[in-house]
């Protein structure tokens, strides 16, 4: 039967072809030469959506006072260079980076004042190098990030305000170098990261310093990872 089929799929092809009819190419992969620098909700609503790569930085940062949401970035799907989400007063919403499945350089969220969690990024399968997380006073997970397998550099988490817990890092098997929390006032839950400890994928030090829980690796490993 199944020599009948491909018998019979070759004939069709031999008359569409003989009749005219071209089957069309596959979709071409649209590539952004360089980097990107969107300063205004102009600027991200006029980006070209035919963009899947960019092989340069990705820079989100609000010059205008007037970035709330990144819709209509969703085509992005892989990030050669860095990608920096900072200096963002007003953005609460990056749900248009929905489609962002690997960044190969450095990861940054920076300053962006109103923004609770990482909701939006849940294809993010893959970060490069250094993934950074620091003053933003919203933040109170990394919900968003389930996707996350593997940050091939540090993740480096300091002074959220508001940060409860890791929840979002589940996923998350391998890091390339160190864990690092500190000053986060607020943050007494890192039980997302106790696979990523038991399964012995943190490749560097374990540095947990002046949150509202410090636990030892060896603390989150035993299960006591949280208050």
């Amino acid at each position: 039967m199944k020599k009948v089929s491909i018998a019979i799929g070759l004939v069709v092809l031999f008359w569409s072809c003989n009749n005219g009819e071209q089957v069309p190419d596959p979709p071409v992969e649209t590539v952004y030469e360089g980097k990107v620098a969107l300063t205004s909700q102009a600027m991200i609503d006029e980006f070209d959506d035919n963009y899947v790569r960019i092989t340069g930085d990705l820079v989100i940062q609000d010059l205008e006072d007037d970035i709330v949401d990144l819709d209509g970035l969703e085509h992005i799907e892989v990030v050669e260079g860095d990608v920096l989400i900072q200096y963002n007063d007003r953005l609460a919403d990056i749900g248009g980076l929905s489609g962002l499945k690997r960044i190969e350089g450095q990861l940054f969220f920076t300053r962006n004042e109103v923004l609770k969690d990482l909701k939006g990024l849940g294809q993010l399968e893959y970060v490069g190098d250094i993934f950074f997380v620091t003053f933003n006073p919203s933040l109170e997970s990394f919900e968003g990030l389930e996707a996350l397998d593997s940050v091939a550099g540090e993740l480096y988490i300091a002074k959220n305000a508001q940060l409860k817990s890791l929840d979002g890092l589940e996923s998350v098997s391998q890091m390339g170098h160190e864990l690092t929390c500190y000053d986060n006032p607020s943050l007494t839950d890192f039980c997302a990261i106790r696979e990523l400890l038991v399964n012995d994928g943190l490749a560097e030090g374990f540095v947990v310093e002046k949150n509202a829980y410090n636990p030892t690796k060896e603390a989150v490993i035993a299960g006591d990872c949280s208050l």
